[in-house]
C-alpha cells in the first residue's frame, strides 16, 4: 500500500510538472491541428475530375474523419490516422462501390493537401485538397424578393426530365382538387 502511495505521489508531481505526455508529444500535436478542419478535395483520375471533401477532427485524443466522396453523403470513416506527417484516411469499399477499400494517403505542404489513392482496377490516382471556405456567418443574411421557381423562365416547357419521363416536359398541376392553391400544387413530368 506504502508502495502504491508512493507512486501515486510520483506520478501527481510528474503531471503537475509537465512533463506527462499521455502518449501524444506537443509537436505531434501541433502537427495534427495543422490537418484538422475541412476540406475541399478533388480527385483526379484519367477520364475527369471528381469532386469530394473531408473534415478533420480530433475526439478523444484521436484523429477522426467525415467524408463525401465521389458521390453520396457526408459519412463517417472507419479509420484516419496522421503518422510522421503522413495523413492515411479509408473509405469503405461498400460506399464506393468497388471491390477493395480506397486508402488515402497524403501530406500538407503549405496550405495543400495532396496524395495518391487507389482508385478502380487498381490504378493509382492523385488527389488534391484545400481548406473549404468557413461556413460561419458574421452576420444575418439579407434576403431578397423571393421569386416563384415554377415558371416559364426558369423551367420552360421542354427541359428534360431524369427519372424517365417519357414526354421529357415539365408539367405544372393547376388543377387544385380542393388542395390550397400554391401550397399543394403538384409539379409533374
Amino acid at each position: 500500500m506504502l508502495v502504491l502511495g508512493i507512486l501515486l505521489a510520483c506520478a501527481s508531481a510528474h503531471v503537475r510538472a509537465g512533463k506527462f505526455d499521455a502518449g501524444i508529444s506537443a509537436q505531434a500535436a501541433e502537427s495534427v491541428k495543422a490537418y484538422l478542419g475541412r476540406w475541399d478535395l478533388t480527385l483526379h483520375p484519367p477520364d475527369r475530375e471528381y469532386p469530394s471533401w473531408l473534415e478533420l477532427r480530433e475526439d478523444g485524443g484521436k484523429l477522426k474523419a467525415d467524408f463525401v466522396g465521389r458521390w453520396g453523403n457526408a459519412r463517417p470513416l472507419p479509420k484516419a490516422e496522421l503518422s510522421n506527417g503522413k495523413l492515411t484516411f479509408v473509405s469503405p469499399k461498400e460506399e464506393e462501390g468497388l471491390p477493395v477499400d480506397m486508402v488515402f494517403e497524403g501530406s500538407l505542404t503549405g496550405k495543400t493537401l495532396s496524395g495518391k489513392v487507389n482508385g478502380p482496377n487498381g490504378a493509382t490516382w492523385q488527389w488534391t485538397g484545400e481548406r473549404a471556405p468557413s461556413l460561419d456567418r458574421k452576420s444575418a443574411p439579407k434576403w431578397g424578393k423571393p421569386s416563384r421557381c415554377l415558371t416559364e423562365k426558369i423551367c420552360p416547357d421542354g427541359r428534360r426530365a431524369e427519372m424517365g419521363n417519357p414526354s421529357g416536359k415539365w408539367k405544372r398541376n393547376s388543377d387544385h382538387s380542393g388542395r390550397r392553391p400554391g401550397i399543394d400544387q403538384r409539379l409533374e413530368i
